[in-house]
């Protein structure tokens, strides 16, 4: 098992990928369509790239596509993803952010930036997109600091508690 760079915020951690995955994953659900044959096509192609087995890309899809739909759950609202090229949503960064979080979730408890931890379905599927293997070539995300729930819908105080 692999706990992908994401969780310590490390560079080259596939922070591309996934928010390629959840574009695509967004953008088929919005048009009716099951996003996973996509979802697994464009991760094994991500996979190919790092030299990684195509049956654990195959996995990051189903791992990627029950996060994905849990975090909506569990905030009450669709996610919001940017545009093609555009540098990561607020729900994008939020994702991002519930993935470093996890291994302290786990660690340490609820804490300043997720004071009232994450369900626990949520926090499996967040674990099973973490065994995913550093692909290695991605730039990473920036992620400004956060220091309250990340999926905020205040644009305007993004670091206002929301409803999660």
């Amino acid at each position: 098992m692999h706990a992908c760079a994401i969780a310590d915020g490390g560079s080259g951690c596939g922070e591309q990928a996934l928010v390629a995955l959840f574009r695509l994953w967004h953008r088929h659900r919005s048009e009716g369509v099951n996003p996973l044959p996509a979802m697994a096509e464009q991760a094994r192609e991500h996979g190919e790239l790092a030299g990684l087995p195509a049956e654990g890309c195959t996995q990051l899809a189903v791992a990627c596509d029950s996060f994905f739909a849990l975090a909506e759950a569990c905030v009450g609202r669709v996610l919001i993803c940017g545009s093609a090229d555009a540098p990561p949503s607020a729900d994008e960064r939020a994702l991002l952010a519930t993935l470093r979080q996890v291994p302290v979730l786990q660690a340490i408890g609820p804490n300043a930036l997720l004071p009232h931890g994450l369900p626990g379905a949520l926090q499996w599927a967040a674990f099973a997109v973490l065994r995913w293997p550093d692909v290695g070539g991605d730039d990473p995300v920036g992620l400004p600091p956060v220091r309250s729930c990340p999926y905020s819908t205040n644009d305007s105080e993004p670091n206002v508690p929301a409803t999660c």
